[in-house]
């Protein structure tokens, strides 16, 4: 891609995969649930490791560059979609079922790219 280009398909895919995060809450996520199993408050500390990594993403994306407030909530989105395919605190919901994860991401991958175009180039 060179200046003033948009971003083809791929390249918005790639850009909204948050890969950084979700290798963050991943890591994250086994060490809570080994260190909590069976204990009452594993639910808790699942939503509040949640809300702390997607705050945390967006100070991480600010220092990183990224300064379109559309690509914050796409990115957002696409960590929420990320963590409720792995279950994560949805999990303990009464309605979750793994599935729903999976038809959300694959719906959300093929869809987002083509629904956001990518910060406006400089031209």
């Amino acid at each position: 891609m060179t200046a003033g280009t948009p971003d083809d398909y791929i390249d918005r895919l790639m850009k909204l995969i948050p890969a950084d995060t979700v290798a963050l809450y991943l890591s994250l996520d086994g060490i809570v649930r080994s260190g909590l199993k069976g204990d009452p408050a594993l639910s808790t500390w699942m939503w509040a490791l949640f809300v702390v990594v997607v705050v945390g993403n967006v100070l991480y994306w600010r220092k990183t560059g990224v300064t379109d407030v559309v690509q914050y909530v796409v990115l957002t989105l696409a960590f929420v979609v990320w963590v409720f395919t792995i279950g994560g605190p949805f999990h303990d919901l009464p309605w979750y079922k793994p599935f729903m994860g999976s038809v959300l991401l694959g719906l959300f991958t093929f869809f987002a790219p083509l629904l956001y175009k990518g910060a406006p180039q400089p031209t």
